[in-house]
């Protein structure tokens, strides 16, 4: 049986450990998101700049609305949640994030016309198909999260940072 000095100092390790992988994933993402924004910024007329901004504005509000705090109930529940747990968290996530991306859908040429982007509704429609794709991620995030893979999310977390940075670069400079 370990002792209790032992343990505090793999707790404080592994603390150690996560507390640093939450920054090495700050730094990383949000450097990566500041460079494209910069990028962005010289490289696109303003009206597709500004058409760029209201896109991640709607696709932040996806993601809060879609999740209604339903990760972090799984996240802080005292006892182990069940698979069954996960499967109600799931499939109620799911369903949210289906309405909000037809919704989305429905009107995104309406969003167009608001916004008087002159763009076609494609960047709103791709704001919902994104949306509903990143709501598969919720329960494996509140899984790590919960046992404390801190390190693992930080890796994935840049991993998906990286890729959706270069995407945007690449389809800002093929003129899309």
């Amino acid at each position: 049986m370990p002792d209790v000095e032992s343990s505090k100092k793999i707790n404080s390790a592994s603390l150690s450990k996560s507390a640093l992988s939450v920054v090495i994933r700050q730094v990383v993402v949000q450097g990566l998101n500041i460079t494209t924004g910069v990028y962005l910024a010289r490289e696109l007329p303003p009206e597709q700049y500004g058409m760029m901004a209201v896109t991640i504005f709607f696709q932040g509000l996806f993601i809060a609305f879609g999740d209604l705090g339903l990760s972090a109930a799984l996240i802080r529940r005292n006892s182990a949640p069940s698979a069954e747990d996960y499967g109600n968290v799931f499939a109620i996530h799911q369903i949210l994030s289906v309405v909000i991306a037809a919704t989305i859908l429905l009107n995104a040429s309406k969003l167009s016309e608001i916004y008087k982007s002159g763009e076609p509704s494609i960047y709103f429609m791709l704001v919902a198909v994104s949306g509903w794709l990143s709501s598969f991620q919720l329960i494996a995030n509140a899984k790590l999260e919960r046992e404390l893979q801190f390190s693992r999310i930080a890796l994935y977390e840049s991993i998906q940072a990286v890729i959706y940075n270069s995407i945007i670069i690449l389809l800002a400079s093929s003129g899309f």
